[in-house]
Parts: structure tokens; sequence; C-alpha cells
């Protein structure tokens, strides 16, 4: 009922709060003061929304694509274009704005011309970028149940293709041509890894499940991109 309340406007659901805030005597601000501040964390974002397929809402996941692909997939794409050249590459920031910009508390507030390292500042998301294959996973999902193929030409595909192509350009290949994931964090807690174990096993979930989309969806030289991103991951660490 929560969800439903608050998943049918412009915007996804306010993990912190959602429709219902109120005022505290003693606390900060008013009934709009929220903690975690006024932007969208991907990770708190998307609880509401990884079961709504199963639960048969799929309707509820619309404010969420419309964010995160048809509004911020444009301004990510430009992003890594001119933080790094990479075209049609993307890379999807733990802590936005609604208008896709980082949090002044985690970017850091020296302008990204005047600093050598276009990335934010702030460490604890620094190289955490597993919110861009989650988007495509849960993407999928909605297309699994509903079979809508504009959702899958129009946003599923755009999205992957430039969200691996992002990690694709980023990381370097060793000898063995694979990847090799560094720097790069696990989510908020390691920040110092190689091959982080959430990305990758991400990575490897959405290329297996667009691998796996009928023939006649799926252009032949994406599927032949996919089959080679896929053998340029390195193994899934389990440990």
């Amino acid at each position: 009922w929560i969800t439903a309340c608050a998943g049918r406007g412009r915007y996804p659901i306010k993990f912190n709060g959602s429709l219902f805030t109120v005022p505290h005597a003693g606390g900060p601000g008013d009934a709009d003061y929220r903690r975690w501040g006024p932007g969208y964390w991907w990770q708190n974002t998307r609880l509401p929304y990884i079961s709504a397929c199963t639960s048969g809402d799929n309707d509820l996941m619309e404010p969420l694509f419309r964010l995160y692909v048809d509004d911020l997939l444009p301004v990510n794409r430009y992003r890594t274009k001119r933080y790094f050249g990479f075209d049609d590459a993307a890379y999807y920031i733990e802590c936005i704005h609604f208008w896709g910009d980082v949090f002044n508390e985690s970017y850091g507030w020296m302008p990204m011309v005047q600093r050598k390292d276009p990335l934010q500042q702030g460490g604890w998301h620094k190289w955490e970028w597993v919110a861009g294959p989650e988007l495509v996973y849960m993407m999928l999902d909605a297309w699994e149940h509903t079979g809508d193929e504009a959702l899958l030409r129009q946003r599923i595909l755009p999205t992957a293709r430039a969200v691996l192509r992002f990690f694709d350009h980023y990381y370097q290949t060793n000898e063995a041509g694979r990847l090799v994931m560094h720097p790069s964090q696990a989510v908020e807690t390691w920040w110092d890894c190689t091959n982080p174990m959430p990305e990758l096993a991400g990575l490897r979930a959405i290329t297996a499940r667009l691998l796996a989309l009928p023939a006649e969806l799926a252009p032949a030289e994406e599927r032949t991109y996919w089959t080679a991103f896929l053998a340029r991951l390195p193994d899934l660490p389990t440990r």
C-alpha cells in the first residue's frame, strides 16, 4: 500500500520517507527534511522495485525507468564522454540529484576542469558502479514478465550497450585478454579492490540474459559484442 501510494508519480519512490514525512520536534528542517538528503541513492531506491514484477506491479516500475533511462542515460553518456572520451558508454553513480548531478558532498567542490581526476573525491562510492548492471537486470525482469518489445528496444538494449561499453573501455586487459578491473571497490566498504564481485556478478548476469534473448529481437552485431565481452570478463571471485 505504501509503495502504491508513491509509486505512480513523476519520479521514483524516495527511500527515506516516501511521501510520509512529518515534522518532528527538535529535528532540523520541517516536514520536508530527510536524513541522507533530497537525492536518490541507488542501493536504497532499488529496493521497492526488485520484487515489483513478481508481485504483478509492473506499472510501478515506470517512474524508475523513466528517471534512470529516459532522463539520465543521456546525461551519463555525456558525462562519460566528457570525462573519459568514450563514445556511447555510460556509468551510473550511486548518489545523484534527480537531474543527474552527483552530490557535492561526494563529488567535492573543485570544478572538474581544475582536477586531474574527474571522478568524485569522496571514497564511499567513487568506483562503485553496480547501479548500471542492476538497472539493466531489473529491466530484463520487466521484459520477461511483460514481453514489451518497446521496453526492450528503446530502453534495455541502449542502456545495456552503454553500460557494458563503459566497463569494457575503462579497464585494460591482461596478457590473457581478460579485463583487470582496477581501481575498483566492492560496495561502500572495500575501497581498494581488483575485479569486484558485485560488478562482475552483474555484468556476467546481464550478458548471459542478453544472449538468451530471441534472435529476432537482438541484432547480430550486438550478440557478437556480448559474446566477446563475456569472454573478456575475469572469473567471479568467491572469497
